[in-house]
Order: structure tokens, then C-alpha cells, then sequence
């Protein structure tokens, strides 16, 4: 039997609400792996200087029949 690994992902670039965040986290099952990782832009590039966004990303493994 092996193994298959789900992830789902969201970006967020300003504020995430509390149903937002429920919403997303109605799919994930529970013992899932939270991670975040920020992005940020080049302040150096007035196109991307202030850009600022969160990744939050869910992963779990599930067993295969």
C-alpha cells in the first residue's frame, strides 16, 4: 500500500477573516501540518516595494487502498 500527499494552500495579502480561515481549514483533516512562509517585495523596485504576502499551507498524507 503506499501513500499519497495532499496539500492546500491559501495567500493572504491583507487580512483573513475568521471564517475565511475556517473555511479553509473545513477541508484540511485533522493532524494535517500547518506552515507559513511571508513573501515580501523588492524594496529596491517601486512595482513590488510594500508588497507583502502570507502562504499558509496544509499537508497530510493519506493511505491508498
Amino acid at each position: 500500500m503506499a501513500n499519497i500527499t495532499r496539500s492546500a494552500s491559501m495567500t493572504v495579502t491583507g487580512k483573513l477573516t475568521v471564517t475565511e480561515m475556517q473555511e479553509f481549514l473545513n477541508g484540511v483533516p485533522d493532524g494535517a501540518e500547518i506552515s507559513f512562509n511571508e513573501q515580501r517585495g523588492d524594496r529596491r523596485d517601486p512595482r513590488e516595494s510594500g508588497y507583502r504576502a502570507t502562504t499558509i499551507k496544509a499537508t497530510w498524507t493519506e493511505p491508498t487502498a
